[in-house]
């Protein structure tokens, strides 16, 4: 459908030209009826020939060139039953007159149907209007927080910081993004030394130099093979990390291969 101009009332231009002289400007709705135009003028209109529905406004920016755009959301949720969308209409707060049509469009025979909810589509539009507010400095509208929608230029700015947040390293006083692994390896009985200390050095892939692991033998839940486990595993007193592998340190040479897990927090 299409509206093609919104054109000022006289009430409308009439408060405009209040607002370039430093009175407030305050949008307060929009409606929107099915009145047909029967040679009326917009300019003396004062309310919608027949409006259906009053909407509540959730957005209000300021753009340049001296004009503003306004929107609500249009529901059927609330209809007895469906119209022809044809009338449009941006309601402001006049200081002298209250609550006035500021401007006023009407598709005529391009207007759209508007089904009631009874129906299989349940509908749900953004209604944006592009109005003129000149050289208005103070101009501001009458907006239900609860109704606001995310715009792309939202969406894009939260992105952007939870991205940022994804990039940032937590600690313990900057909450940011947490990477963790489980790595697994196995000591056999080869170690290095003649004396104690004894040392055996594995390869684990992805740990480095800055990690400081928790480290565990893995059970296989057999009591004997595990037994043996627990009492080699109680050798080992130390162990070092290094860019891809970690070196252990033991009182005594483990007679036994040791399983184990290494969980990686950075």
């Amino acid at each position: 459908m299409s509206f093609g101009l919104i054109a000022f009332t006289n009430r409308g231009k009439a408060l405009q030209a209040k607002a370039q002289a430093g009175t407030q400007l305050n949008f307060t709705s929009i409606a929107v009826g099915d009145g047909q135009l029967s040679g009326q003028a917009i300019a003396d209109l004062t309310a919608l020939i027949h409006e259906v529905k009053s909407i509540t406004l959730n957005k209000f920016k300021t753009l340049p060139g001296g004009k503003a755009v306004v929107g609500g959301v249009l529901s059927n949720q609330d209809l007895q039953t469906g119209f022809w969308w044809r009338e449009l209409g941006l309601f402001a707060q006049d200081p002298d007159l209250g609550e006035i049509l500021y401007c006023y469009g009407n598709a005529g025979e391009l207007a759209e149907y508007i089904p009631s909810p009874g129906g299989a589509e349940i509908l749900e539009k953004q209604v944006d209007i592009v109005s003129i507010i000149g050289n208005a400095q103070n101009v501001s509208a009458s907006i239900e927080q609860s109704l606001i929608y995310a715009t792309v230029q939202d969406v894009q700015v939260i992105e952007t910081a939870l991205n940022a947040h994804k990039a940032e390293k937590a600690n313990l006083s900057v909450l940011g993004h947490v990477n963790h692994a489980v790595l697994t390896a196995t000591l056999d009985t080869t170690w290095s030394g003649t004396s104690a200390p004894y040392t055996k050095t594995v390869s684990v892939s992805g740990i480095l130099s800055t990690d400081t692991p928790i480290i565990d033998v893995v059970m296989s839940g057999t009591y004997s093979t595990d037994e043996a486990r627990i009492e080699a595993w109680g050798y080992i007193y130390r162990a070092v990390t290094a860019n891809g592998s970690i070196t252990f340190y033991a009182t005594e040479k483990p007679t036994v291969s040791l399983p184990i897990q290494i969980k990686v927090v950075r």
